[in-house]
């Protein structure tokens, strides 16, 4: 029996930030959190298209949601700019490009904390009346996010926590090419 072997491919080189994985995976993240957020705060369940509201606690879910989606916003954007940051860096002040990624991993895990939060408040909002949401999700022409906010704020979730343990992975060789670099100019 022989079994099928894929043969082992080298990455490409990294000419720049844009050809780090952990940028182009945060960067493809953030644009679809943003996204998903701009979106509910378009068609907030406070106030349906059909003009119908879902009662002042409906409202008040709605006021506390929208800036918790621009904080979450805020967050999710700053990491791709963190990752480039500490990449344009790395060799000039290399102590500086790894606070730098130690930030962008301390943001994805405030990401995950602001992801359970709006997740479970965009949750509690939709429970408030199921039938004005059932009347809602067929106003809004093809917004399918509505359906499953759940599914993808959890799927959300856990690519921010691989992500994190990739760039805890790219710290350290960068930690561990520092140290050579020293070593050889040490015995230079």
């Amino acid at each position: 029996m022989s079994y099928y072997r894929s043969r082992y491919y080298p990455k490409r080189p990294v000419k720049s930030f844009q050809d780090l994985e952990v940028y182009q995976k945060t960067y493809g993240l953030a644009i679809e959190v943003v996204k998903y957020v701009a979106g509910y705060n378009q068609s907030s369940p406070a106030s349906d298209r059909t003009g119908e509201t879902v009662g002042q606690t409906g409202r008040l879910l709605a006021e506390v949601v929208k800036p918790i989606g621009t904080n979450l916003a805020k967050t999710v954007l700053a990491i791709p700019e963190l990752i480039a940051a500490a990449h344009s860096v790395r060799f000039g002040q290399p102590g500086q490009a790894i606070r730098q990624l130690e930030k962008a991993m301390l943001y994805c895990n405030l990401a995950v904390v602001k992801l359970e939060k709006y997740r479970d408040l965009v949750n509690l909002t939709n429970n408030l009346d199921k039938e004005k949401q059932i009347a809602l999700n067929k106003t809004n022409d093809g917004n399918k996010n509505r359906k499953s906010s759940y599914d993808f704020f959890e799927e959300q979730i856990k690519t921010y926590l691989k992500i994190r343990t990739k760039i805890m992975r790219l710290q350290k060789s960068w930690v561990k090419f520092i140290k050579f670099k020293q070593e050889t100019n040490q015995n230079a």
